[in-house]
């Protein structure tokens, strides 16, 4: 998409009233370039091997959600999701044998935070399922991806989950 950090800052400016600073700036321009690079490099390679997804970080109230939701309603092919509710259906869909499949091209996934080792595996299986399928995934959360939980008794397990999300996740 043409032009997408001054669609994003305007509709920021205009529909929330909100003034940029220039953090959410930056913010708004790696994901334009990490989005246009992905794009070009899948109609040149015809889909590429491997997909580096994008991860928004920081604390509260910096105005990560209010770019997910504006990515939203700009991108038509995007569908957007509040963590906890994706991995309801996650569970839902595993616990009916079902695969959990979204149509959409870009998903958004809002408030990334895993605080079990069930949800950490479902949610790596999601991700994988979906970097096969060629989707595009930005998430937001409060901590670095590396820093998310850490059972005690599967130390090499959740180490090896915190490592598939840092090497496939640009961070921001």
């Amino acid at each position: 998409m043409k032009n997408l950090s001054s669609k994003i800052v305007s509709h920021l400016e205009t529909q929330n009233h909100i003034n940029p600073n220039i953090c959410q700036i930056n913010a708004i321009s790696q994901i334009e370039t990490k989005l246009s690079t992905s794009l070009k490099k899948k109609i040149v390679e015809v889909f590429k091997k491997k997909f580096i997804g994008i991860y928004l970080h920081g604390s509260v109230g910096v105005g990560k959600s209010v770019i997910l939701k504006t990515l939203n309603l700009l991108f038509k092919n995007s569908e957007i999701f509040h963590f906890s509710d994706l991995i309801f259906h996650i569970q839902k869909s595993e616990t009916l044998k079902k695969e959990f499949n979204i149509k959409k091209k870009l998903i958004l996934i809002d408030e990334f935070y895993i605080n079990n080792l069930t949800n950490m595996i479902l949610f790596k299986k999601f991700l994988s399922d979906s970097f096969k399928k060629k989707k595009i995934i930005i998430m937001t959360g409060n901590r670095k991806i590396t820093q998310i939980y850490d059972d005690p008794v599967n130390k090499q397990l959740c180490k090896d989950i915190r490592v598939f999300l840092n090497q496939n996740f640009k961070q921001i």
